[in-house]
């Protein structure tokens, strides 16, 4: 529940809410735990202020925070301060809490924290107040602080220490975050676990990068140490800044915007009534919803991949599955790389950016770029066994005798520190391991069809003004003098791109009282502020039009199943591809999220728009079936009628019970079942008309 997250007013949509930040992360590539390594990202950190945002109050800050491992050594000291005794490291989870500013705020917060703990079987330990300084803060920072504590989690008899303990707490933290939603005592209050971990804990808050060490007192304790830090800088695009909005989020820091949002929620939310977990089974209903629709991007990214890390995906899989490389039309790509990320598009559909990120579970450090590549994420590997990733160079002073090697992440390229290994693994190795381990090539080539895989449909008609001045069609598509002017005629000549304004105050196009173009009917949605627009033509290595159709396999285990789709070179349907449509009105099915949804379309318009779209297909089907006379068409032989004396069947193009029939004549007996071959010589309505040749 967020401070927020209040009733939606005016044009304002938080769903479009997107950042630009700065980012780093830093590790001790064989996992060894210093303070230093802490120290050294709040120095990255500070020299990165200039990538986050302010107000006109110089210290209040748009956001910074940090994310490192459980200091294991420093609460065990802390905990004898309260007079508790802490279990062993791994035992017990830490949950970081933003409360109400109120007490009577603070007793209800933890009232239902303490019963979701209760429900979810999570023993409470202790609370902790986290100390902080907040004198440094500017007036509107202070205004909205928080109440910041820490509650100490126990773990459960009958939970294992590890991956079985991190997917309870994320259990129990969802129940909590429920709860929380629900409760009217804290409604407009806020609510926030900024993190709830037996690895990693997170420190951020509506601040500027160098009130950090200031403002948390804990980061300056020596017996802080830690193996990984990500550390963020905030500066959100369009997005009112507060407390839980600070980066790191529980998972991820992110640089960038995801403008490819609203269908990857939509996406998101449609696959949720169908997943089935494998390993969180009974409890998978708990977690839903997975995305907090209300976060910003960076935040529904966070919530996605989490839930698919909680059930069971690798960390750096369940990355490359959100932002895969370009590999549609990437000839470099063995065969097997391209079945891999071919099959993680049946399951996923990417969340393209611009976005680099960097990521870790307390166990390793990842990074990834997305496809179009256009933030930098640059690294150096050091000679005394660092690692080191930022949004540009110059965060922190590396030694150039000390440099082993260095680099810069390109589109769709991502790595990981591996400290049980003790090493980096680069993105050519992380996407061949991950291709080698299902038949994802054979699976394809066996389920998966296309449309080139069918037969063509018959030739298309000359259209009707073909005969028509070039001037005159364009006209008649919604094509003006100024397009050609200021645009055609620049290309033609010039050889390039003529440069306009981003923004248009035309009319929508679907209110428009002119003809207009049917492409000015589709827009990007995209983060214009800070990126240059995509040209699907130039950017043609990372830009697909790659779609499928059919039932989506389960997101959360692999199998041949998710490869029985239909997959279409492009989302435009022509005519030809019309040439079969089923049509039916909407009916609410018990169970659905849609029969749930407020505002159901009447069922007069139901119709109506039913009957728009059959009267379309019906012309469309006319012409075609107009077009099947004169050819020969082998037909499946289905009945006999003794009264007309004629055969009815189906072609390659007919569907049972759907589609028309192909009524025929013919001299000789044919068995029910038994292929001929027919001339088409009518056409009645949908059904074709026609008799067997030899």
């Amino acid at each position: 529940m967020q401070a927020d997250s209040a009733q939606q007013q005016g044009l304002y949509r938080p769903e479009f809410d997107h950042d630009a930040c700065g980012i780093g992360a830093l590790a001790d590539i064989n996992g060894e735990r210093h303070h230093q390594i802490l120290d050294d990202a709040l120095s990255i950190l500070v020299n990165l202020e200039h990538r986050g945002g302010t107000g006109l109050e110089k210290n209040t800050g748009d956001g910074a925070g940090i994310l490192f491992q459980v200091p294991h050594h420093f609460f065990r000291k802390e905990a004898q301060k309260c007079g508790q005794i802490l279990p062993a490291e791994g035992d017990y989870g830490v949950a970081m809490l933003f409360f109400p500013q109120d007490d009577k705020g603070v007793e209800d917060a933890r009232r239902v924290f303490e019963e979701g703990c209760a429900e979810a079987g999570v023993p409470l330990l202790f609370w902790r107040e986290v100390p902080v300084d907040p004198h440094d803060l500017g007036e509107t920072a202070r205004a909205c602080m928080p109440t910041i504590l820490q509650a100490f989690l126990g773990r459960p008899d009958d939970t294992p220490a590890g991956d079985a303990f991190e997917r309870r707490l994320y259990v129990c933290r969802r129940t909590i975050e429920k709860k929380a939603d629900a409760e009217f005592a804290l409604r407009d209050k806020i609510f926030y676990v900024c993190s709830m971990s037996s690895r990693t804990i997170v420190y951020k808050g509506m601040l500027v990068a160098t009130q950090m060490r200031r403002f948390f007192i804990d980061l300056n304790d020596a017996a802080v140490k830690t193996a990984v830090a990500l550390v963020h800088s905030r500066y959100s695009t369009n997005t009112t800044p507060s407390w839980e909005r600070a980066h790191p989020n529980r998972f991820i820091i992110h640089n960038g915007e995801i403008n490819t949002l609203k269908g990857n929620v939509n996406w998101i939310r449609a696959r949720e009534p169908n997943l089935y977990s494998p390993v969180l089974q009974h409890d998978l209903e708990r977690v839903m919803p997975i995305i907090n629709r209300e976060g910003s991007d960076s935040a529904i990214l966070d919530n996605v991949l989490e839930f698919l890390v909680m059930n069971g995906r690798p960390l750096t899989r369940a990355a490359s599955m959100l932002l895969p490389e370009p590999w549609d039309h990437n000839d470099s790509l063995s065969e097997e790389r391209r079945a891999y990320d071919a099959y993680q598009s049946m399951l996923m559909e990417p969340w393209d950016g611009p976005a680099a990120i960097a990521f870790t579970d307390g166990r390793t450090l990842g990074a990834a770029l997305d496809r179009n590549g256009l933030r930098p994420a640059r690294y150096y590997v050091t000679r005394d066994g660092r690692f080191m990733l930022a949004s540009e160079v110059g965060t922190i002073e590396v030694s150039p005798e000390n440099i082993l090697t260095s680099g810069c992440l390109g589109p769709g390229q991502m790595l990981e520190v591996d400290f049980a290994r003790g090493r980096v693994i680069y993105n050519d190795e992380l996407r061949a391991r991950y291709a080698k381990e299902k038949p994802y090539r054979d699976w394809i080539a066996e389920e998966t069809l296309t449309v080139d895989a069918l037969d063509r449909p018959a030739a298309a008609t000359p259209a009707e003004d073909a005969e028509v001045p070039a001037a005159v069609r364009m006209a008649k598509l919604g094509y003006h003098w100024d397009d050609v002017d200021e645009v055609v005629r620049p290309m033609a000549q010039q050889g390039k791109a003529p440069l306009a304004s981003m923004g248009i105050d035309a009319p929508l196009a679907c209110l428009s009282k002119k003809t207009r173009s049917f492409f000015d009917y589709f827009y990007q949605l995209f983060a214009q502020v800070t990126n240059p627009p995509i040209d699907a033509l130039r950017e043609h290595m990372v830009t697909s039009t790659t779609l499928y159709l059919g039932n989506h396999g389960n997101l959360l285990e692999d199998s041949r199943t998710a490869c029985q789709l239909v997959r279409l070179e492009r989302p435009l349907l022509n005519e030809e591809e019309f040439e079969r449509l089923g049509c039916f009105e909407y009916s609410p099915q018990e169970g659905t999220p849609a029969a749930k949804m407020e505002n159901q379309v009447d069922d007069d318009v139901k119709s109506r728009r039913a009957e728009v779209i059959m009267q379309d297909q019906y012309e469309i089907m006319t012409e075609k079936n107009n077009n099947m006379i004169g050819k020969t068409l082998r037909v499946l032989t289905e009945s006999y009628d003794d009264y007309t004396d004629s055969y009815s069947g189906r072609s390659y193009m007919d569907a049972p019970d759907i589609d028309g029939k192909i009524i025929f004549t013919s001299p000789d007996f044919i068995k029910e079942g038994e292929f001929v071959d027919v001339e088409i010589l009518g056409v009645n309505e949908y059904d074709l008309l026609g008799r067997t040749v030899k």
